[in-house]
């Protein structure tokens, strides 16, 4: 498994994610659909739900019947970047490229469901390896994020539980103002 993320509703009613009463709803990236669901029906209470859109059949080892094991897949939301900078005393011209690469490394650093913050985009972008925070080689004049690029701006981008933000360098442009 690469990322994880498990949510329990032990109300009494469906939560505002959609997890039914009583279950459990795991988002699980990586490994097998089986390993997956074992290791579901392993560690789950007996009497638990369990919500998701991926069904396995698990046999019982110790009583040789099946159940339904219920997961999430998450959903890869691509996260669309544009940055202007402008150029100080250090700068050159690897640097858009580490950024990039820095900014799209740390959007992928996030956990299944974690919002992405206009604050944590500033924040990768000035604190990428090659770069030093106390004295940097750029100062950042604007930088809008979205699910869209014509759907870009300073606001949170909200991710669903059943979701994952995903960075990628071709979705990030810095243009030098």
């Amino acid at each position: 498994m690469t990322r994880y993320k498990v949510y329990e509703n032990p109300t009494d009613a469906t939560d505002a994610d959609g997890v039914s009463r009583h279950s459990i709803a795991a988002v699980v990236e990586g490994g097998t659909d089986e390993d997956i669901a074992q290791a579901i029906f392993i560690n789950k209470t007996p009497g638990c739900g369990m919500d998701g859109d991926e069904t396995v059949e698990v046999v019982d080892p110790i009583n040789g019947t099946t159940m339904d094991v219920n997961f999430y897949r998450p959903t890869a939301v691509p996260i669309f970047i544009t940055v202007g900078i402008h150029p100080l005393a250090g700068y050159n011209t690897n640097t858009i490229e580490l950024v990039k690469f820095w900014i799209a490394a740390m959007i992928n650093s996030r956990q299944i469901g974690d919002d992405i913050e206009n604050s944590f985009l500033y924040w990768a972008a000035m604190t990428y390896p090659e770069g030093n925070p106390l004295l940097p080689s750029f100062s950042i004049s604007s930088l809008v994020a979205g699910i869209e690029i014509g759907s870009q701006s300073g606001a949170t981008i909200a991710i669903a539980f059943d979701a994952v933000a995903q960075g990628d360098v071709n979705n990030i442009v810095i243009n030098e103002v």
